[in-house]
């Protein structure tokens, strides 16, 4: 266990001061993070001119915003660049490594930039899903980037007589597609008015 180092240092914003605690960010030994989510890489020897060595100071890197809101950071190890989530840099330090393969670090607030550790926490795919419905991030009809159909659309072919091939066909969607449809497998926020 890499041990806590408490630290002030000034917020992104630099409007408030408060306490940090930095750990070592794990099988990356040049970098820490913070309970706030902050990444920063540790003063390291290099070799200078001569037989000399010189100290590089080390820094807090920039992240950067993904479209879905997620921050990102990027750690280099020789000539390797690895872009991280910070969320997941934040859980591996302060929560451990992840319970299950497939687990996901989850935010408890919903908020995908908010990388206090105690606002994240290891959760399976189905948390995950749960999570994203219980803050209403879940895109769904409409709203889906891959959606081909309106909601209007939805509503009628699950109350249409007609063929599946045909209203495939006026719809430009598969036959498998009008049949989720109809049994309420695709576009079920509709059948259950939410």
């Amino acid at each position: 266990m890499v041990p806590r180092v408490a630290v002030e240092c000034r917020s992104r914003d630099h409007a408030e001061v408060r306490k940090m605690i930095w750990r070592q960010v794990p099988e990356w030994d040049r970098y820490e993070v913070s309970d706030a989510g902050v990444v920063r890489s540790r003063d390291m020897v290099v070799g200078a001119k001569g037989t000399s060595n010189a100290v590089r100071k080390g820094r807090v890197l920039a992240q950067a915003k993904t479209s879905r809101g997620y921050l990102v950071v990027t750690l280099t190890r020789g000539r390797t660049r690895q872009q991280f989530s910070a969320h997941r840099l934040v859980a591996l330090a302060f929560h451990g490594p992840p319970p299950h393969d497939k687990a996901h670090v989850l935010h408890s607030d919903g908020d995908p930039a908010n990388n206090l550790a105690s606002n994240l926490r290891w959760g399976s795919p189905a948390d995950n899903h749960a999570d994203t419905e219980r803050h209403g991030r879940r895109r769904k009809g409409e709203a889906h980037p891959q959606a081909k159909l309106s909601e209007l659309a939805a509503q009628d072919i699950r109350q249409s007589q007609t063929k599946s091939g045909v209203l495939a066909a006026q719809y430009g969607v598969t036959r498998e597609h009008v049949w989720a449809v109809r049994r309420g497998r695709a576009w079920a926020h509709i059948l259950n008015g939410k």
